[in-house]
């Protein structure tokens, strides 16, 4: 819509500025933006000391309404931007967190690539104040702070601490939240593992080796990986594969491979360095990679993984690079409805996908993406930059315009994923 604000404002700016006017004839008003460089007294920042910007003014002339460039993305084709050697550094140094957010968020590596905030201005007060007893938020900040003090200073004093710093209510309220969270902190702490190690590897792709390091947590002659303090809910413990949660399937995937690949382990209490070594019977402490999922009420249980596809792992990174310079669309429901018809169907391990079989994946994870009931993701890619054209049609628009189903790729990743039932 025209703005009488817009149009007052540059005709003031106009006014301010010598070798502005291109021609006026009384009637119309004719600009050169181009000869935005001389100020005169009437620039309202004439007599002050701040920088002259004169260049950002020109620059204006490219998004003047009659000249105006298209400036979206052109999701009809297969172009990737450039990376700088900046970038680069930051894709090719990664650890596991890194790589499993690629698979988590829409556009999550893409939109840093080309500095976009996706996020709200924390620095912007709200008009009420919000307050929830039990918040994911809430979770994660102050796992923070009991992780660094709850060893070092006793819990009534870092109760306090956390209260006068406002990170939990007052007085009763606060003390509630802080018991709550430090007592599930404390069954946290003991299951999700005995010791903390090292692990890092180079991975050789086309152009170049990815560095990958990391952190883990193994018990006995097992990896115990857990999922993140702030993901604990109240949900019952799965009873399958397809029941765990997807960000834990993501990175038990990740671990499993990286230790099938050869990732050296350094555990300073066995030795330097130690390999991951299943189904045998030497001493090596490495034998079986284990998700352990806990509830909010403190229960747990372990899952013995395999991945049916060791080679798995190059197309994940090679997914993982390509993100950070191209548009991804990710739905959790939709990929993990899709892994879940592959998986049923791969029973005898061939894990081969046959026409027949992902065009009834495809189908029904099409109906989970176009659910109408508490469809959050689909709110979410519906206000995206970039996909929000194609939000409610995205499945038709890839397959009419030949391009990658971020869904399908990744729910077969997510699909070679098993219990092993047999340790």
């Amino acid at each position: 819509k025209p703005s009488p604000v817009l149009s007052l404002f540059l005709t003031t700016l106009s006014q301010s500025f010598t070798d502005f006017w291109q021609s006026y004839d009384g009637i119309e008003h004719k600009i050169d933006y181009k000869n935005i460089v001389v100020d005169q007294a009437l620039h309202p920042f004439y007599n002050n000391l701040q920088n002259n910007f004169s260049e950002f003014w020109h620059n204006v002339r490219g998004v003047v309404a009659s000249e105006m460039l298209d400036q979206h993305w052109d999701l009809y084709t297969t172009n990737k931007i450039k990376l700088s050697p900046k970038q680069i550094e930051y894709c090719y140094n990664a650890n596991v967190t890194q790589i499993v957010n690629s698979f988590l968020y829409t556009n999550n590596n893409f939109y840093r690539t080309i500095g976009v905030n996706i996020y709200p201005d924390d620095n912007l007060l709200p008009e009420v104040e919000g307050f929830k007893l039990y918040d994911r938020d809430l979770a994660r900040t102050l796992y923070y702070y009991l992780d660094k003090y709850s060893s070092k200073i006793a819990s009534e004093e870092l109760c306090e601490y956390l209260i006068v710093k406002g990170i939990i209510g007052y007085d009763h309220v606060g003390k509630y939240q802080f018991n709550y969270y430090y007592d599930l902190y404390q069954a946290y702490v003991t299951k999700r593992g005995e010791r903390l190690v090292e692990i890092s590897l180079h991975y050789p792709l086309e152009n170049g080796d990815i560095k990958i390091k990391d952190q883990i947590y193994l018990e006995n002659n097992k990896v115990i990986i857990v999922d993140a303090f702030a993901n604990i809910t109240k949900n019952k413990l799965a009873k399958n594969i397809h029941e765990l949660p997807y960000q834990l399937k993501l990175r038990g995937i990740i671990v499993y491979l990286l230790l099938h690949n050869g990732a050296k382990i350094c555990d300073s209490v066995v030795g330097n360095n130690i390999n991951f070594a299943p189904n045998t019977k030497d001493l090596i402490p490495i034998q079986q990679i284990v998700l352990r999922q806990i509830n909010l009420e403190q229960e747990f249980c372990d899952y013995n993984i395999e991945v049916g596809d060791k080679n798995l792992f190059k197309k994940i990174l090679s997914y993982y690079l390509d993100s950070f310079t191209r548009p991804v669309l990710i739905h959790k429901a939709a990929i993990e409805e899709f892994a879940k018809v592959i998986n049923n169907s791969s029973k005898n391990k061939s894990y081969t996908i046959t026409k027949e079989v992902r065009e009834q994946a495809t189908l029904k994870a099409k109906n989970i993406y176009l659910n109408e009931y508490n469809n959050y993701d689909l709110e979410t890619i519906k206000q995206d930059l970039l996909f929000a054209p194609i939000a409610s049609n995205y499945f038709d628009f890839i397959k009419n315009s030949n391009q990658v189903n971020d869904i399908e790729i990744i729910g077969e990743i997510l699909s070679q994923l098993s219990i092993n039932e047999h340790n």
